[in-house]
């Protein structure tokens, strides 16, 4: 009886949403960005950003489940050293369903590369 329940509870959560995406497939890159920017709009899956500061200026970055700079964010505000080189947020699959939006404020410059999925 209990295998018959775990075998239930196995194709349950295969056949669920979260499921739907397998994350070994490759990301995609939103290339090299400078600014605020609209990554993605519709649903998708927010992987992983990569910053690169400026070699002084601490960078902190917003990202948004939205086409904005609001609404729901996709991780808590993420603050990275200026002087540290290229830096990354942890490698996690978040869905998102209005979109990805990325908001970066610094002293200086910085440039970002997203990770994500469309689905």
């Amino acid at each position: 009886m209990k295998r018959i329940i775990i075998i239930c509870a196995v194709l349950v959560l295969m056949a669920s949403p979260a499921f739907a995406f397998r994350p070994m497939e490759p990301a995609d890159s939103s290339g090299e960005k400078t600014a605020d920017a609209t990554i993605l709009t519709g649903s998708g899956f927010f992987k992983q950003i990569i910053v690169m500061p400026d070699g002084t200026n601490d960078v902190t970055v917003s990202i948004y489940d939205n086409t904005a700079s609001s609404g729901t964010e996709v991780l808590p505000t993420l603050t990275f050293a200026g002087d540290g080189g290229p830096q990354a947020s942890p490698p996690v699959w978040v869905s998102v369903d209005t979109g990805i939006r990325v908001d970066v404020t610094t002293a200086g410059t910085v440039a970002y590369v997203v990770l994500y999925r469309s689905k």
